[in-house]
């Protein structure tokens, strides 16, 4: 025996010692240069085992950053078309949750659900576009003769943009008014129906804004002596 081997005498329960005279058997090879061969492919193992652990870290670390992207840094691909956001400012940290939320709840990757708010939203202008050059040279008294589909929508809109300019102006929450059905009829007075189904259209974007400032139908009551009007200027 040289000087760098020692003698080893294994103590195996009788199925492992079974399985180590197989694997000798089908080696060809000593108990000692089996074990040498087990211990260096062992050591093999720890060592890909280390890089996935490691790896996996990585990418776990990649992923929680790529849910909290500051929209100004934001590039993704719009009907083949390259669109960079440079918007100042990033996601505030409760809003980052809700964004954590909606992917964990939706399955949707923060991509996706990036491209279907943005889409949205641009249809909403889009259609207030259409009929704003011809709406806004018409009196109050014009608009309440007209019958066509554009001015309800329009006055909808600007009934809805005025509430989200003031709240965005309040610096408290009871001065804000939350974007109801109910209040958004109060205003224009317009078809109950047509209502229904502008918020059908444009509720991801109205319920945005209600989130944005925390609030729910019970923000609205303010009192018999509460003017809505008249606090919004209208």
């Amino acid at each position: 025996m040289s000087k760098d081997k020692v003698r080893i005498s294994p103590n195996l329960s009788k199925p492992y010692k079974q399985k180590l005279d197989k694997r000798l058997e089908q080696e060809k090879i000593s108990q000692g240069e089996l074990i040498e061969k087990l211990l260096d492919t062992y050591e093999q193992y720890e060592q890909l085992k280390a890089e996935n652990d490691k790896l996996k870290a990585e990418n776990q670390k990649l992923k929680n950053k790529s849910n909290k992207v500051k929209f100004g840094e934001l590039s993704y691909s719009l009907l083949g078309l390259k669109v960079h956001h440079n918007q100042d400012g990033s996601l505030k940290e409760d809003e980052i949750k809700i964004v954590d939320e909606a992917i964990k709840n939706s399955g949707l990757s923060l991509a996706e659900i990036v491209h279907s708010g943005t889409l949205q939203r641009a249809k909403y202008f889009n259609s207030i576009a259409k009929s704003q050059g011809k709406l806004d040279s018409m009196s109050e008294s014009e608009l309440k003769e007209q019958t066509f589909k554009g001015v309800a929508n329009y006055r909808i809109s600007q009934a809805i943009e005025t509430i989200q300019n003031h709240n965005d102006n309040q610096t408290e929450k009871s001065h804000k008014i939350c974007i109801t059905k109910g209040i958004v009829f109060k205003i224009t007075g317009s078809n109950r129906q047509t209502i229904n189904k502008f918020f059908d259209t444009y509720q991801t974007m109205i319920e945005d804004h209600n989130n944005k400032h925390q609030l729910t139908d019970s923000d609205n009551r303010k009192g018999k002596n509460y003017d809505l009007k008249q606090v919004l200027g209208i």
